[in-house]
């Protein structure tokens, strides 16, 4: 319900694919560095100018390469299992053609192409972009406000910390178990940033925590 739509297949497809990259995360073997590794719009030095700049860009379709290629490296091996896309969105302009209301179909393809994808980045860039390091703890740990939730992180993926030590938790319970960590950790546990103190980090990131 929530892959296809996106062109995402999850059989053997995005799910092992991000399986992999939590059992990997920060070595040469996480599959998320194909997109986001060296050479890559992710490995240079970032400051608040050049996300917005991108999120703009992305704003007005101007990143659906991007797109086409973090499709790519998430599609399965064999073509067999792209029925279900090809077969949702045929039904979708098939019904849009017949109500007369093509404008409908187009206006789902540039959504996800322009406002999905800008979002979509800006979450990227909140996960692991800037660390290097290795395991569960190689990942941002911030708390959004609730419209940088509503615009950029739903479903709790501001917890992406969290999410990393224990995938398990589904995403409702992730805040809640963000406060257990917390108070079980104390003052020598990582501390809990805001998204604009980790923005105004990027440029000064060298892989370490500090």
């Amino acid at each position: 319900l929530a892959g296809w739509p996106l062109g995402a297949i999850m059989d053997r497809g995005y799910r092992d694919w991000h399986f992999e990259h939590h059992r990997t995360v920060g070595t040469p073997r996480d599959p998320e560095l194909a997109y986001r590794g060296a050479g890559s719009l992710y490995a240079h030095p970032a400051t608040r100018g050049v996300i917005l700049r991108r999120f703009l860009m992305d704003l007005v379709g101007l990143g659906v390469l991007d797109l086409a290629e973090f499709l790519k490296q998430i599609l399965p091996q064999r073509r067999l299992r792209y029925w279900g896309p090809v077969a949702l969105y045929g039904g979708l302009l098939a019904v849009c053609w017949s109500l007369d209301a093509l404008w409908v179909f187009g206006l789902w393809c540039a959504s996800v192409a322009t406002g999905f994808w800008a979002t979509f980045r800006i979450r990227t860039w909140m996960e692991h972009v800037g660390l290097e390091q290795a395991g569960a703890h190689g990942s941002h740990r911030f708390a959004a406000s609730w419209w940088e939730r509503l615009l950029f992180f739903p479903h709790h993926t501001d917890c992406h910390y969290e999410h990393h030590l224990y995938p398990q938790v589904p995403c409702s319970k992730l805040p809640a178990l963000r406060d257990l960590l917390v108070a079980r950790e104390g003052d020598k546990g990582r501390a809990v940033l805001t998204f604009r103190q980790v923005l105004d980090r990027f440029p000064s990131f060298d892989g370490t925590l500090r």
